[in-house]
């Protein structure tokens, strides 16, 4: 049976919620100047 998700391409089904964890950002990863010379390597 065709569904309609299956027409449109685009899954009707919520995704699972991620496990992100409770643990605080560390304010070194906004302040750290190797921290952002490695986000500027990775993501560019």
């Amino acid at each position: 049976m065709v569904t309609e998700s299956r027409l449109s391409g685009t899954p009707m089904e919520k995704a699972p919620e991620p496990v992100l964890g409770t643990e605080l950002i560390p304010a070194e990863r906004y302040t750290s100047e190797e921290y952002r010379k490695l986000e500027w390597d990775r993501m560019w």
